[in-house]
């Protein structure tokens, strides 16, 4: 368990923000809008009937909140991409290891 979080830490624990300029320290282009279709489409791929995340929502919340809710989510995201920050509590998760059968090494889970 130990592994698992230390790599969870580190990934998702990082205070650097980039600037996302090139080498040659040229002005960087501009972060294209997230599209409704865009995040429409994402939102239909994802599995309904899980468990509400930590603000209570579900998917099936936000996909029935119809196009209001979508459209407030692409605007999320492009200021997301734009100022190159996630809110914080999308960094709040759990790993749950489920074991394979066998030994309990780590390679033996999933």
């Amino acid at each position: 368990m130990k592994i698992a979080d230390d790599f969870s830490t580190s990934l998702y624990d990082s205070n650097i923000r980039n600037n996302f300029t090139n080498r040659n320290n040229e002005t960087p282009e501009p972060v294209l809008n997230v599209t409704v279709g865009k995040v429409k489409r994402a939102f239909k791929c994802m599995n309904k009937g899980k468990e509400a995340a930590e603000d209570g929502l579900t998917i099936d919340l936000i996909i029935d909140g119809g196009y209001f809710v979508v459209e407030k989510f692409a605007e999320l995201f492009t200021e997301c991409l734009q100022e190159c920050s996630i809110p914080t509590s999308w960094k709040n998760f759990s790993i749950i290891l489920i074991q394979k059968q066998g030994t309990k090494d780590l390679k033996n889970y999933r």
